[in-house]
């Protein structure tokens, strides 16, 4: 009798499958920079500097110490280079806030009491009516209610 079942030493001998290998991971970007002789700017002007502030040591940002170093040049040697650098530095951190938009619309109630003379000027088909223009002509008015 024999037998339709296999022994272990009968199995065909295959070679063994190969193992997965373990993917590498990319390096970093900043890794990557640094083998190519890159510098991260962004890195380093994040990267805490130690100073002496009134004898004790502490810590400063990197971009607060090269505002300084410009600050002091732009005064002590009253560079415009250096002044212009210090303005761009704080508008591109956004550390300039911009001016406000003046009003341009929007209702203003004129009192009674204003003379016809006065509401023409305010009311003329001029380029300029700006509210700083009608508050220049009725301030003499709320100045006279005042008193």
């Amino acid at each position: 009798m024999t037998s339709d079942i296999k022994t272990k030493a009968a199995a065909p001998t295959a070679a063994a499958e190969p193992a997965k290998r373990a993917q590498k991971r990319k390096p970093s970007a900043k890794k990557r920079a640094e083998r190519q002789g890159l510098v991260d700017i962004g890195a380093i002007l994040n990267e805490p500097l130690e100073i002496l502030k009134n004898g004790k040591v502490g810590k400063m940002p990197a971009l607060e110490v090269a505002i300084r170093k410009q600050v002091k040049k732009a005064l002590k040697d009253k560079s415009l280079a250096s002044v212009m650098a210090v303005i761009n530095l704080a508008i591109e951190n956004d550390l300039v806030a911009s001016r406000p938009t003046p009003a341009k619309g929007g209702v203003f109630v004129i009192p009674k009491f204003v003379s016809d003379e006065d509401q023409h000027r305010i009311f003329s088909e001029m380029e300029d009516r700006s509210m700083t223009f009608i508050f220049n002509i009725l301030r003499p008015y709320y100045e006279q209610q005042q008193d």
